[in-house]
């Protein structure tokens, strides 16, 4: 046990010798004053144009937690994607040293919780602007956002295995990108869909990380909070399981 969580902090500070500490301190605030931006330009507009007291206080609201549920996934799922890309790097290393490769996506997850500092300020922040504020919600939102790294990291790595090319994977990620925001409910309530878009949204796991986060942020979701939680735990085993097979195989390539 002492040797595998040695290996975890090795690969840990292996990732965060990547970036200089300033630079990521620049990116995490500068990720927040990205989403504070969103939140007013975007959330701010549709709040003059349309009446969302039933999905929440406004649609700012509804939207930027909505939002941020997204960037926690897209935030693993990159992660997950550059992994691979580096298996040509320092990587292959790992193949010569007793390491298990369950070690080493902890040691990416324990880098993550870098950046989760900056979502913990951000969650504070937006739960006390909009009158939510409760010190149990806030820890859960840190805990269940490392859960959704940790699913979405998985995740990355598995797609990214599927290619060869490095243009191909980087393309078909901007796809996903693209239809985790448009098909989980991040901008609009899915009970105001079709019965039959509606069905697509439920074979999203994002759609159910999207209602968690929302409730935990404003009070208000769609779906029964036990529902959410069985099919992410499930799904998030698979992925998890997944992801780290995948990972191995690629680096025996």
């Amino acid at each position: 046990m002492k040797n595998f969580l040695l290996d975890v902090w090795v690969v840990s500070r292996r990732e965060s010798q990547k970036l200089r500490t300033w630079k990521r301190t620049l990116m995490g605030f500068g990720w927040m004053g990205f989403m504070f931006a969103v939140m007013g330009l975007i959330g701010g507009g549709f709040n003059s144009m349309m009446d969302f007291s039933k999905y929440g206080n406004s649609y700012s609201q509804f939207f930027i937690s909505g939002f941020v549920a997204y960037f926690v996934a897209i935030t693993g799922l990159q992660t997950g994607a550059n992994l691979i890309l580096d298996r040509d790097g320092l990587q292959k290393l790992f193949m010569v040293v007793p390491i298990s490769r369950m070690a080493i996506l902890l040691g990416i997850e324990l880098n993550l919780m870098y950046y989760m500092i900056y979502y913990l300020i951000f969650f504070s922040v937006l739960i006390v602007i909009f009158k939510t504020f409760n010190i149990v919600n806030l820890a859960l939102l840190f805990l269940f956002c490392l859960f959704v790294s940790t699913l979405f990291l998985s995740i990355g790595i598995w797609l990214s295995t599927m290619f060869d090319s490095v243009k191909t994977s980087e393309m078909v990620m901007g796809w996903i990108n693209i239809v985790l925001l448009m098909l989980s409910g991040v901008m609009f309530p899915i009970q105001v869909l079709p019965d039959l878009a509606q069905k697509i949204f439920y074979l999203n796991p994002l759609t159910y990380i999207v209602d968690i986060i929302r409730y935990l942020m404003t009070g208000f979701h769609e779906f029964d909070f036990s529902l959410s939680i069985t099919i992410l735990g499930i799904f998030g085993f698979l992925s998890i399981f997944l992801g780290t097979y995948m990972y191995d195989k690629n680096l025996r390539k």
